[in-house]
């Protein structure tokens, strides 16, 4: 990433001064990254083409201000991180879908290595830690909820808290590096198949100072702690606006209109 590119992607999250290579540093990063970048899948439903390459992912995340899901966006932000002179790779993790894991590739996620200890980064997993993980922490206790990384089995396993001691999982790793060409099966399945929830209806979720906003559907829902707010969206007209207010992201007449009927299509 060429240093034009690497300002214009910290204005985008809304960076404009020189960032630390620190733990302090990722986090702010982070941070930023999650308040601004969407995660989100309307690309499945506008028949958008989804790059992984440089290009393309500054070419949407950046010049047209979109998000994306974990391929998208965490292979985008390690690009960002290894422009800033972070040592960072990829890693391969297995999603916890409420019964089993699932296979291996189905999520993407980061590793940061300092001199006094590596973290775990993950700006693509919609509601999940909001600052990076200490690969060898204790328990990191966060605004949404509380985090833990178990070992077990020769994995690791990610495990969110948000009630006293219900202690569920998220998704579990191993530290192997991957190039992101080892993701492109998985991510074409994300893609296509009519199995994958991506598939299912358009999602665009954002965290804010205060909580959550996501789109579900033609729902809008916001989350403020344990308060949950939800919205129909009765019109293409009202998803058009509520994408532009709430997440940044710009469609035009036709783009809303296929959207909410994907929306009611698939609710």
């Amino acid at each position: 990433m060429d240093e034009l590119a690497r300002q214009a992607y910290l204005a985008r999250i809304g960076i404009r001064d020189d960032v630390e290579r620190s733990p302090e540093g990722l986090a702010q990063l982070h941070l930023q990254h999650l308040r601004t970048v969407p995660f989100e899948n309307l690309s499945l439903f506008l028949d958008e083409p989804v790059r992984l390459d440089e290009a393309g992912l500054l070419a949407k995340l950046v010049t047209r201000r979109r998000g994306g899901f974990c391929y998208e966006v965490n292979e985008a932000f390690a690009r960002l991180l290894d422009a800033l002179g972070f040592d960072v790779s990829l890693l391969s993790a297995e999603v916890f879908d409420g019964e089993a894991f699932g296979p291996a590739f189905d999520h993407l996620l980061l590793r940061v290595r300092f001199d006094e200890g590596d973290y775990l980064a993950d700006v693509g997993f919609g509601d999940s830690f909001l600052l990076p993980l200490p690969l060898a922490g204790s328990i990191s206790h966060q605004p949404d909820a509380s985090y833990r990384l178990v070992e077990m089995h020769g994995q690791l396993v990610l495990e969110r808290c948000k009630q006293a001691g219900h202690w569920r999982p998220q998704y579990r790793f191993t530290l192997a590096a991957h190039a992101i060409e080892a993701f492109a099966q998985r991510c074409a399945y994300h893609q296509h198949s009519p199995e994958s929830h991506f598939t299912q209806k358009p999602l665009c979720s954002l965290a804010r100072p205060d909580g959550r906003i996501s789109l579900a559907g033609t729902r809008l829902i916001l989350t403020l702690g344990a308060d949950r707010l939800e919205q129909p969206i009765g019109d293409s007209a009202t998803l058009r606006r509520s994408l532009g207010k709430h997440f940044g992201i710009d469609v035009d007449v036709a783009q809303a209109e296929r959207l909410f009927a994907a929306g009611r299509a698939l609710a």
